[in-house]
């Protein structure tokens, strides 16, 4: 059986034009979740005396967080990004969907989030 998924996209994160962070009024809870694990990589990657240069040659990439017993799934896609001022931060977009058998769904997740992972990657060029 095949099922469609009509998911939601929220967005956070800088960008050029803006002063500051931007995000959409979608799902603020898993913003505010992926706005702590982002702000926690960084924190780990600037300890790197090179990280601004890993950084700005990072790559979009997409990211998947699943468990084998939640019935969470989040999915997303983030660029490397900095707002008017230089500051870095990633901007990204991501959804949270349930699912009825989380086992079962791992072997299939990037299948099921390759639409998915395609579309928001199309609105998110590379800043």
């Amino acid at each position: 059986m095949t099922q469609t998924v009509q998911a939601q996209i929220a967005y956070f994160g800088k960008i050029p034009s803006r002063g500051d962070f931007v995000k959409s009024p979608h799902n603020p809870q898993l913003l505010q979740t992926l706005d702590r694990w982002i702000a926690q990589a960084l924190e780990l990657l600037a300890e790197d005396p090179r990280w601004k240069i890993v950084y700005e040659d990072a790559k979009p990439m997409h990211f998947a967080f699943l468990g084998s017993r939640s019935k969470l799934a989040i999915a997303g896609h983030m660029v490397a990004s900095h707002d008017v001022s230089m500051r870095r931060f990633p901007f990204l977009g991501a959804t949270a969907l349930e699912v009825d058998r989380p086992l079962a769904f791992l072997a299939r997740s990037p299948l099921a989030f390759a639409r998915l992972w395609s579309r928001v990657a199309a609105q998110m060029p590379p800043l």
